[in-house]
């Protein structure tokens, strides 16, 4: 079973769309396909919630502008700050590759890496070696 922290209600909020689900099994034994069109754009954010994979594809009409993969992700979080809904994806276990979506007033690909460790304060220290 999946270790991610988001809940499918979160997805289901910050998405507003129906997911489209690979087969009959749960949402967390499944692969969920939540796409967003925005005009002539469209975002599709593939979660396998067994796996811990997440694809990320952003297009402008016919053609692909970008496109995330990651398999065994760390976790999938869902932040709301004050109406300002995220899911946020952290690649690794120390958190120094991380990204944010953003669908709302226009769609947003946030993508970061960081070659320190995040400690839960305002500051972020160097990983031990």
């Amino acid at each position: 079973m999946s270790n991610l922290t988001v809940q499918e209600w979160q997805l289901l909020s910050f998405f507003e769309v129906e997911p489209e689900l690979q087969d009959d099994a749960p949402w967390e034994y499944n692969i969920v396909n939540y796409t967003v069109h925005q005009g002539n754009r469209k975002l599709v954010f593939v979660l396998s919630t067994l796996y811990d994979d997440v694809r990320i594809i952003l297009s402008d009409g016919e053609t692909q502008i970008y496109e995330f993969s990651a398999k065994g992700i760390h976790d999938v979080r869902y932040v709301d700050d004050s109406g300002m809904e995220t899911p946020h994806l952290y690649v690794d276990n120390i958190e120094s590759v991380t990204m944010t979506l953003r669908i709302k007033p226009n769609i947003l690909i946030e993508q970061g890496i960081s070659r320190y460790r995040k400690t839960g304060h305002d500051s972020d220290e160097k990983p031990s070696n």
